[in-house]
């Protein structure tokens, strides 16, 4: 609700003309609103893509997303840095540092039992969603 700096296009500290804390309580009321509208169903449809993702790696391997040869071309493609890794390792390598902070039932057993190789249908819920997107546009 601020004016702009015409040759800066910055905002300044002057109000639109009509502004009221009326207008601004109903703008913050709407936005959070449409943010709580808009993170419930990306909720509904981060869960789907996570079961979808368990399921059909799983169908393939168990530990599919641990081998890059499993996956698709873009899994063994060098990354853009000057390092020049393997996009799936620079993957993998953020994977195992959350599997290594995770504190979940099912992970302590994992490592107990089966030296922390969890499937991936386990796998998709330590991961974070930065990681299930990373995974499923560069892994697969």
């Amino acid at each position: 609700m601020r004016e702009f700096e015409p040759e800066t296009q910055q905002s300044i500290d002057v109000f639109c003309n009509g502004t009221t804390f009326e207008l601004i309580s109903n703008l913050y009321h709407f936005d959070e609103k449409l943010r709580h509208t808009v993170f419930s169903e990306l909720s509904a449809i981060e869960l789907a893509v996570r079961a979808m993702l368990g399921h059909s790696l799983g169908r393939i391997d168990p530990l599919a997303h641990l081998d890059p040869d499993k996956l698709g071309a873009r899994a063994k493609q060098q990354t853009s840095r000057s390092n020049a890794e393997p996009v799936h390792a620079v993957w993998l390598r953020n994977f195992k540092r959350a599997l290594t902070s995770s504190k979940e039932d099912f992970v302590k057993h994992h490592k107990a039992k089966y030296d922390a190789k969890l499937p991936i249908w386990a796998a998709v819920e330590v991961m974070d969603w930065g990681d299930v997107v990373a995974f499923v546009f560069n892994g697969t």
